[in-house]
């Protein structure tokens, strides 16, 4: 595989995403990145396939790759109804024609619900790459206050990757930190009162 590292430097830098935004996404360490579009290392076949969907290009315009037939691990759907249409035309009998129809709606199904997940994809994309702008360390956690999601700054401060930090405790992820019943209680209290809270 040939890595067009040039290209996606500037293909990166064109869609103005930052180093530590496509490593957090890649799950790599930014320096990893800046070997790949250095030249000093070259990146797996599947981690470009990857930073192609990240900087949402096809995998061509970075590589000697070809394409898949996938679309954020989906079967290109419009193709695999026209293989069902065409087969269908050749079918003489109704009886094939039976089994047909339903696997087709079946396939009308998927796509809406393809298209949805698509959709939600591209907004927690641009959700993450909000996040991922701000200066200020921004953490998410769940109701059990284990972290849901980080930005940039965060792990940048702490010298982490996300795969780290996801799913952790303050507590756990760092022991020295001390959490006292006062944080405790104050994040417990944005969970029963559902209001987000800006600490400065």
């Amino acid at each position: 595989m040939i890595f067009y590292k040039e290209e996606a430097k500037k293909i990166r830098i064109l869609k103005k995403l930052k180093a530590t935004t496509v490593s957090m996404r890649l799950d790599i360490h930014p320096v990893t990145l800046s070997r790949w579009e250095s030249g000093a290392r070259i990146p797996s076949a599947n981690d470009v396939r990857v930073m192609s969907q990240i900087y949402d290009i096809p995998v061509s315009e970075i590589s000697d790759l070809k394409e898949l037939g996938f679309r954020y691990g989906f079967v290109d759907i419009d193709s695999a109804i026209n293989y069902i249409n065409n087969a269908s035309e050749a079918i003489d009998s109704d009886i094939g024609l039976e089994y047909i129809k339903p696997a087709l709606k079946i396939i009308e199904k998927n796509k809406t619900l393809i298209n949805t997940n698509n959709r939600i994809v591209r907004e927690l994309k641009k959700n993450s790459s909000i996040l991922n702008s701000l200066d200020e360390m921004i953490y998410i956690k769940d109701r059990n206050l284990k972290i849901k999601q980080v930005n940039s700054a965060f792990l940048d401060t702490y010298q982490l990757l996300g795969s780290e930090v996801k799913g952790k405790s303050f507590s756990t992820l760092f022991e020295y930190f001390k959490i006292d019943k006062i944080l405790l209680n104050y994040e417990r209290k944005v969970f029963n009162t559902g209001l987000g809270s800006i600490n400065k």
